[in-house]
């Protein structure tokens, strides 16, 4: 409306009407559409109940990549053993299974007497799914707190909601936040540059170190959509590798540490890089979504995959105070094997009321042209969601008025497949 003067005469005025009415309905499909998947935007009584059963992140675009899984079970530690178990989630933008995730990790520690467990999520957790659009962020971060997680990581996504509220949410998370390549962020009084992980065996016999530091990307084209004062507030995000080599001589040197474990908000590639300049033992990543264990030049690198589907269990142990090096070993799991904490359960699914108001909104009616909708497969092929939305680009880019009228033939929506969130099948929805 602010880009329009506002018509004078009936014929002019009634076709303005349509055209503000056609953008509005336009921008509020594109803005939803990106945020979540296309079961939570079909808002009959029917489909909004399933809202808070999907998610949001970008669909794997690679096959897992997992060499043959060790099969092993948590037992208790022995008397003259040093054990540090790691239960690792990563890019979670739903919370259907956090209630199973704290039920494995409270049955991780009861089966590993001895050890020393704890849990981790790298990054990714505040966006972009529909329910943080909403609520912003604050059903996750009360799930994450009852768990209770360990620690957190920094995502890319993290950046997406309001950075205030982001600080917020720093600010009170009851775990330890590491951040080692954005140090001059708002909130670093309340993160960690590395932590450091003190095991002692049942017996008293020995004790070891483990430290952890913490890096995100800092590919430009990560962030280059973000207006002044750019991501996170303007913080600057330093070069991953040098943070990497800084702190894992801080970690050896000077806080005399047995094992550096780096925690990676990285894509594959810039993954291998660490495994190939490092001698770390193992890296635990996310970014990508899709699961990855692999040893690449003598380092596992593991990667859980999105949504807390699966758990990385990560065991490291030392033997006995005689014992050079420690054996590591580590598989993925099924996080919905484990029955759900239901008091979590109940916690998160209340969570998803602050949708209750869009239940009843319809958005836009679906062609029958572009039926059965679907976004599924939409980084391999071409989908009827993503026609749909360029044809409702195209259909407003060529409404004409005043003196302007644009003839476009085609709309091709680069990127369109890496921001949908929405990769469903629906024969039956009619509208969303």
């Amino acid at each position: 409306k602010g880009c329009l003067a506002f018509p004078s005469n009936a014929k002019a005025h009634k076709r303005w009407r349509k055209f503000s009415l056609r953008m509005t309905n336009l921008y509020k499909v594109l803005i939803l559409c990106v945020s979540a998947s296309v079961k939570a935007l079909a808002f009959s009584v029917a489909h909004v109940g399933e809202a808070k059963k999907t998610s949001g992140g970008r669909e794997p675009s690679q096959p897992d990549k997992i060499d043959p899984s060790e099969l092993w079970e948590a037992d208790p530690t022995q008397a003259s053993e040093c054990r540090l178990i790691v239960c690792q989630i990563t890019d979670v933008y739903t919370l259907e299974n956090f209630a199973s995730f704290k039920t494995l990790v409270e049955e991780t520690k009861s089966n590993s007497e001895g050890a020393t467990v704890v849990s981790m999520l790298t990054g990714d957790f505040l966006s972009p799914y529909l329910l943080s659009s909403v609520d912003r962020g604050a059903g996750m971060m009360n799930a994450l707190s009852k768990i209770p997680l360990d620690y957190l990581t920094w995502g890319n996504h993290e950046a997406d909601i309001d950075h205030k509220k982001v600080v917020s949410h720093v600010r009170n998370f009851p775990g330890k936040w590491i951040n080692s390549n954005m140090l001059d962020h708002e909130a670093m009084e309340s993160q960690q540059e590395y932590d450091v992980i003190e095991l002692t065996s049942p017996d008293g016999s020995q004790s070891r170190k483990v430290g952890l530091c913490a890096v995100l990307s800092d590919d430009r084209a990560l962030y280059s959509h973000f207006k002044a004062p750019g991501a996170f507030g303007g913080a600057t995000l330093t070069d991953p590798w040098e943070a990497l080599a800084k702190y894992k001589s801080i970690l050896e040197n000077e806080e005399d540490c047995d094992l550096v474990i780096p925690l990676q908000h990285l894509y594959v590639p810039d993954d291998h890089k660490t495994c190939r300049d490092f001698d770390f033992p193992v890296v635990l990543s996310g970014h990508d979504h899709h699961r990855v264990d692999e040893v690449v030049e003598g380092t596992r690198l593991l990667k859980p995959g999105m949504n807390a589907v699966y758990s990385t269990i990560l065991e490291i142990s030392w033997m006995n105070k005689e014992a050079s090096q420690p054996r590591i070993r580590a598989r993925f799991v099924k996080v919905d094997d484990w029955e759900p904490d239901p008091v979590l359960q109940e916690e998160n699914e209340r969570a998803y009321d602050a949708l209750i108001p869009l239940r009843k909104t319809e958005l836009a009616r679906v062609p029958s042209s572009f039926e059965p909708l679907s976004s599924g497969n939409a980084r391999g092929e071409v989908c009827t969601m993503g026609k749909y939305i360029c044809s409702l680009l195209r259909s407003s880019m060529n409404v004409s008025r005043r003196q302007r009228k644009h003839d476009i033939d085609a709309v091709s929506k680069i990127g369109f497949v890496g921001n949908g969130r929405s990769f469903v099948s629906s024969p039956t929805l009619r509208f969303f």
